[in-house]
C-alpha cells in the first residue's frame, strides 16, 4: 500500500505522493523510515517490498491502491477529528449552537421511522409493522 518496491530495505511512510510502477519509485511527502517504525518500532527496520513477491501476486494498479488507501485514511482521520471536536463542544456546552457542524448529519445511517400509535395508524397496524421489522432483522 505504500509503494515500497525493494525486497528488504527500510521503508518510508508517505503522507501524500504518487507511485510510478515502471520506474518503481514513489515520490511525495514522506517520513523517512516511518513504515518500519510502525511495524517494528525501529526506523531502520527492513520492510518486505513488492519485488519480494512473484509478478503475478503483485497488484496491477499499485498507484490506485496507494491513492485509495490514503483517501481511506484521510476520511477516517477527518471523522475522528470531527468527533473529537463535537465532544469538545459538548463538554463546553456549546455543541447545539454550532450550526455549521450540522452538515455532517447526512453521513449518518438512516433509521426506520415508526408509524404513530394513533389515528389511521392504530395499534393493530403498528403491531403488524413491528412484526415485519422483526422478521426483516
Amino acid at each position: 500500500m505504500e509503494g515500497h518496491f525493494e525486497a528488504s530495505a527500510p521503508a518510508d511512510l508517505y503522507l501524500l505522493g504518487w507511485v510510478d510502477k515502471e520506474s518503481q519509485t514513489t515520490t511525495g511527502l514522506r517520513v523517512p523510515g516511518g513504515l518500519g517504525f510502525m511495524l517494528e518500532q525501529d526506523f531502520d527496520a527492513p520492510v518486505t517490498g513488492l519485488n519480494a513477491f512473484p509478478e503475478e501476486d503483485r497488484p496491477g494498479q499499485v498507484n490506485a491502491v496507494f491513492q485509495f488507501y490514503h483517501l481511506m485514511v484521510a476520511i477516517g482521520m477527518t471523522l475522528i477529528g470531527l468527533s473529537l471536536l463535537a465532544g469538545f463542544f459538548w463538554y463546553r456546552g456549546t455543541l447545539f449552537r454550532q450550526r455549521w457542524l450540522l452538515w455532517t448529519r447526512p453521513l449518518r445511517r438512516k433509521r426506520h421511522r415508526r408509524p404513530p400509535a394513533t389515528g389511521k395508524y392504530g395499534p393493530g397496524r403498528r403491531r403488524r409493522y413491528l412484526t415485519l421489522v422483526r422478521r426483516a432483522e
